[in-house]
């Protein structure tokens, strides 16, 4: 590239120019210095960790200084400006010593210093700075060869949520939130945590952030407040976000609980933010926000609809945070600049809104009921309503024998509670009470709950009132999407049963054997308002669902979400089942 606007020009001359405006360097850096050819681990001179070093001050470099770095733009234009000392090390430490083996580099870098070294700390004070420059998309820009970084994608998902406060022991567990960063082509992440300052007055740094707007504007250095605008809705000069300047695969929070008069969720960061002198950040182990566990949103109940059974307010109660990210990549479209246009094209890319899902601490090991199933995953790239994809994913969740799961063998976790009339499946002679007291052999029989008296569990426009599932019996790690069958239903009495209540009754034939029909447990994703509200499609995960934006409520942890009715003859319908008995099925891929 010519760089016919910036090219020859010094620093004075540039920053006093209309035509070229500062960034963030943790936004505006181009990948070809931090991701490609020209990053030092890539073979290049340029260290962005260094650069980082100089201008993060929860880093804790001897060398950072405020304005070590000073990043200007002109059109698709950047010129990275590095104080003299932040330069001479940059290309001593990380280039030349690293570049070089012991014999040559003494020689090398000598002449290196003796020449640009001495004209560089010869500059006038006021041009005292070294220019880098680059451009967006350079040949390069990702990985040692001439690839261009595409555009970003974001996807961060929920690995672990802080679950029970007690382990299976009784001992009290960390609880934390871990996130999985998969966004691929991305330069660095911003996340809303959504958590409250304690005396319930703002959002967690809201306040902070506002200040040192002020007090930067108050300063005539308006030019260092942040200027970006990630929603419609929500300028960043005074809005604290959990800034990461570079990708972070994964990355936790911890949680604390009290049991005071009013109970409180407090979480604390394990890794610190970016802050500079326009960004408010933390550091490691700093108090990040807290939830009230009880208010007029918290917490929300399985029973019902959202209201506790007989007075017990910790009776089938779950705890809950929305929160969001947004992974930037290369580019110059985002909100707050001149040429955006759409949402479409951006640098940015936002994800789905984040669930994480917790309980009271009155919760222990005890009120945790689990049970085996069969497990065939969701398919990749499934297309919501795609009912053929469907009905083979569940007829191929059984052995053609009709004796056993095709799957892998897992056992589900859930919170057990008092129930209101729930889906029981087909295992013989077990009621819910039985299975929910575990009552004789019942303990073996285990299914989560699903309501069926008042959300009419598996219809559609009906809220999926049902349990979150888990991996895990502290109910943290989210169960995978996809299709459970029960251990359970290959027994004899199963399978007895099963011809019973079926042999004359709605998508059954008369005097039909149905010991080769199965029910098949749907688990889903779906919006966070379908535990509260009706559900788009009920049968498959949401986050496929084209109708679903970014600015949905989208929960990270699945629930039991329908059960596919597997008949005799490999066809496969929804099976809908009420407390009055009335039983409506809806055929799937026909």
């Amino acid at each position: 590239m010519a760089f016919n606007n910036l090219k020859g020009k010094r620093f004075t001359q540039i920053t006093a120019s209309a035509a070229s405006s500062q960034k963030e360097l943790y936004r505006k850096i181009p990948a070809v210095l931090r991701l490609g050819k020209k990053e030092k681990n890539q073979g290049g001179f340029f260290s962005y960790d260094r650069i980082l070093s100089a201008s993060d001050k929860n880093i804790g470099a001897t060398f950072f200084d405020p304005e070590a770095i000073h990043v200007e733009q002109d059109n698709n234009e950047l010129v990275i400006f590095l104080t003299a000392s932040v330069f001479r090390d940059m290309m001593n430490e990380d280039f030349l010593s690293e570049s070089f083996n012991s014999k040559s580099y003494p020689t090398i870098s000598a002449s290196f210093f003796n020449q640009i070294g001495t004209a560089v700390s010869n500059m006038p004070p006021a041009e005292a700075y070294v220019g880098v420059l680059a451009s967006f998309f350079e040949a390069g820009s990702r990985g040692s060869g001439t690839d261009i970084i595409p555009p970003v994608t974001a996807s961060v998902s929920i690995k672990e949520g802080p679950g029970l406060a007690f382990n299976a022991a009784g001992q009290l567990r960390k609880r934390k939130i871990t996130y999985i960063n998969s966004s691929s082509n991305f330069t660095n992440s911003h996340f809303y945590f959504n958590f409250r300052e304690l005396d319930n007055s703002d959002e967690f740094g809201d306040t902070q952030q506002e200040a040192l707007t002020i007090a930067l504007v108050n300063a005539g250095k308006s030019h260092l407040t942040r200027s970006f605008r990630h929603f419609t809705n929500q300028a960043s000069t005074d809005i604290f976000y959990y800034i990461q300047p570079k990708p972070i695969p994964e990355f936790s929070i911890e949680m604390s609980s009290s049991n005071s008069v009013r109970p409180t969720a407090s979480f604390f960061a394990l890794t610190s933010s970016f802050s500079s002198s326009a960004d408010f950040g933390v550091v490691s182990g700093s108090f990040i926000g807290a939830i009230f566990e009880s208010s007029s949103t918290q917490p929300r109940f399985y029973n019902g609809t959202n209201h506790n059974i007989g007075g017990d307010k910790t009776d089938g109660a779950w705890q809950f945070v929305v929160q969001k990210a947004v992974a930037e990549g290369e580019g110059e479209r985002h909100f707050g600049e001149a040429d955006y246009g759409t949402d479409g094209g951006t640098n940015q890319a936002f994800t789905p809104q984040l669930l994480s899902v917790w309980y009271p601490s009155e919760y222990t090991y005890a009120n945790v009921r689990s049970s085996s199933f069969y497990f065939t995953p969701y398919p990749e790239n499934m297309n919501v309503n795609n009912g053929v994809k469907t009905k083979n994913a569940v007829t191929s969740s059984i052995s053609s024998s009709g004796e056993i799961g095709t799957g892998e063998l897992r056992t589900l976790y859930w919170l057990n509670h008092t129930y209101t009339s729930s889906f029981t499946g087909s295992f013989g002679f077990f009621d819910r009470h039985s299975l929910k007291t575990q009552t004789g052999d019942a303990i073996h029989h285990q299914l989560p709950y699903m309501n069926t008296s008042i959300q009419y569990f598996g219809r559609k426009g009906r809220d999926t009132n049902a349990s979150h599932l888990f991996k895990d019996s502290s109910l943290s790690r989210p169960a995978d999407e996809g299709y459970y069958v029960h251990s359970s239903s290959f027994s004899i009495k199963s399978k007895n049963q099963m011809t019973a209540s079926l042999d004359s009754g709605p998508g059954g034939l008369n005097n039909t054997n149905h010991s080769s029909s199965f029910f098949v447990m749907g688990v889903f994703r779906h919006k966070f308002t379908g535990l509260g509200g009706s559900t788009r499609n009920y049968t498959a995960s949401q986050f496929n669902d084209t109708s679903v934006t970014s600015q949905t409520f989208m929960s990270a942890f699945p629930v039991a979400s329908c059960m596919f009715l597997k008949r005799h003859d490999d066809k496969v319908f929804i099976y809908q089942a009420s407390a009055s008995g009335l039983i409506l099925s809806e055929s799937v891929g026909e």
